[in-house]
């Protein structure tokens, strides 16, 4: 009997020593669970953060005009010469009653998801819109553009518009960021400003408004 007690004594001590071992790993397991999940909330919720500035409908869309050019005064005047050697100037609209003014560089990521809705707005309003297409990347900016990078973007996504690489222009036009987009009426009056993306349909809206002026 004595033998017997002492086999269930030890059976009994080694059973609840496997019972502690089968808790903690069970607290481990739960704990690395709630860590993984949490990682993943906090994921999400930094995609959401770092896109919740591009994805707004043109309804609730706010444009980003600090420090630009005030809409309804006069964009400041220039003559620059394209990448194609030929002179090109404000107001010099070849009959367009809308301009769109955009100040890029074609490193600029943003500025390459914009590319394809701007060559999509000149063919839909043909010669009513006017695009100029400056590049300001210059010696201050993270890489430095070339005319030869601005004819290869602007071929690239088939925008037809006078093409120019002219940082000068960047100041006048108080050019902090690209892209850094100007809607103009047939009297180069401001009609909306905005640095950084936006919906087509917001832009569609402020053209709409350059050609009813």
């Amino acid at each position: 009997m004595a033998r017997n007690t002492a086999r269930g004594r030890k059976r009994r001590k080694a059973g609840s020593g496997g019972s502690r071992l089968s808790g903690d790993a069970q607290i481990k397991v739960a704990l690395a669970g709630f860590v993984g999940f949490a990682l993943l909330l906090l994921a999400g919720y930094a995609i959401f953060s770092s896109t919740e500035g591009t994805t707004q409908d043109a309804d609730s869309f706010t444009p980003n005009d600090d420090g630009l050019v005030s809409v309804g005064s006069q964009a400041p005047g220039f003559t620059t010469e394209t990448i194609d050697g030929e002179s090109v100037s404000l107001g010099d609209d070849q009959g367009a009653e809308a301009t769109m003014l955009v100040f890029f560089a074609t490193w600029c990521p943003q500025c390459q998801n914009e590319a394809p809705m701007i060559s999509n707005l000149e063919d839909q309003y043909g010669g009513d819109l006017r695009v100029i297409m400056v590049s300001i990347a210059g010696e201050n900016a993270p890489e430095e553009d070339t005319p030869e990078a601005v004819r290869r973007f602007v071929d690239e996504y088939g925008i037809e518009g006078p093409a120019a690489f002219d940082p000068s222009l960047e100041e006048p036009y108080n050019v902090t960021g690209t892209p850094t987009n100007y809607i103009l009426d047939a009297d180069n009056e401001v009609v909306a400003a905005h640095a950084g993306e936006a919906p087509t349909e917001v832009y569609e809206g402020w053209i709409g408004e350059a050609l009813e002026a």
